[in-house]
């Protein structure tokens, strides 16, 4: 096995750069987590437990939802927690991510918010624009590195002016 890795190691040398974490701890912030405890909505809370008892679930919008396998019941589980209108429009982006924009909000904060979920972003910023009058950006799959260039630098040159979101 030691061989196999110095050989993939020396194959994909020229296409990889890996910085240490040591390295990365003197360039990157320190991550910092909010602990914000919420309650889903009633609508969500049903869909949320119909599918993890049954893998089936009614939507609101009439439809169903049906998770084949653990895996995908686990990805539509966090889906329904991070933003629910994923799953059905009619449930909307959901109460946690409500109370994180009010927490931001009130506190007059800047944040950088990560999902998975690519879909989210767009409803999230949707709803924002909607909404607030918070200023999104957003780097996800498929940018260049000069379009997530611009918006990373967008977004910090709005500190201090009013609250923004870097979505990724």
């Amino acid at each position: 096995k030691k061989s196999t890795l110095s050989e993939l190691r020396h194959r994909i040398g020229g296409f990889i750069y890996n910085i240490s974490k040591k390295d990365c701890d003197k360039w990157v912030p320190r991550r910092q987590r909010m602990y914000l405890p919420v309650e889903m909505d009633r609508a969500t809370r049903k869909v949320y437990n119909q599918l993890t008892e049954n893998l089936i679930a009614e939507l609101p919008s009439g439809g169903v939802i049906l998770a084949q396998n653990t895996m995908t019941k686990f990805v539509r589980l966090r889906q329904l927690l991070a933003c629910p209108a994923i799953i059905d429009n009619k449930l909307g982006v959901g109460q946690p991510f409500k109370s994180v924009i009010e927490h931001i909000k009130s506190n007059n904060e800047h944040a950088v918010i990560y999902t998975p979920f690519v879909e989210a972003i767009h409803i999230w910023r949707r709803y924002l624009k909607d909404k607030s009058k918070f200023k999104t950006f957003a780097c996800i799959g498929g940018m260049s590195a000069q379009e997530t260039d611009a918006e990373i630098s967008a977004f910090e040159r709005c500190k201090g002016h009013k609250p923004s979101i870097l979505f990724i």
